[in-house]
């Protein structure tokens, strides 16, 4: 399992994605209803394999832009959640971007350097730790989510 830091943009378009994870993106629906009829009805697979078509073709948004994300393993997400001070039992939630860039601000000025943590097993689940650094390189990633945020108007929301 994993958590991912981002922002939720409008999408511009829909498209319908097969289950191999290709994308048609040559053919781009209105509003997500069409792209759902569409994929009701029968329409061709995006890689045109009709097996992948028969599995599970989905209905994706189409972003006008690269939204920035940070993902990472729900230990370490809660980690950086607990550095952020924000509830670490859930692992999702949002927060304006502008409390989020106040928060890693804060994090990265007062929380100490991140020596990591060694790979671990516990019967038979395998922690595989953080490397040296690994907070700081992650407050880095989820500032620029932040700002991206602020720019938009939009909220940072993880899960």
């Amino acid at each position: 399992m994993s958590v991912t830091f981002t922002v939720f943009t409008q999408p511009f378009g829909w498209a319908i994605s097969c289950s191999c994870g290709s994308v048609n993106y040559v053919t781009s629906y209105a509003s997500h209803r069409d792209a759902y009829d569409a994929l009701v009805v029968g329409v061709a697979p995006a890689c045109g394999d009709e097996l992948c078509g028969s599995y599970n073709c989905s209905v994706i948004g189409i972003e006008a832009e690269t939204v920035p994300e940070v993902n990472m393993a729900n230990g370490n997400a809660r980690h950086v959640l607990d550095l952020l001070g924000l509830d670490t039992e859930d692992a999702c939630g949002s927060v304006t971007g502008e409390d989020m860039l106040g928060r890693v601000l804060m994090a990265q000025a007062v929380a100490p350097a991140d020596e990591g943590t060694p790979t671990y097993t516990d019967g038979i689940m395998t922690n595989i730790g953080r490397w040296a650094g690994y907070s700081e390189s992650r407050l880095a990633e989820i500032e620029s989510v932040a700002r991206f945020a602020i720019e938009r108007e939009l909220e940072v929301q993880w899960s």
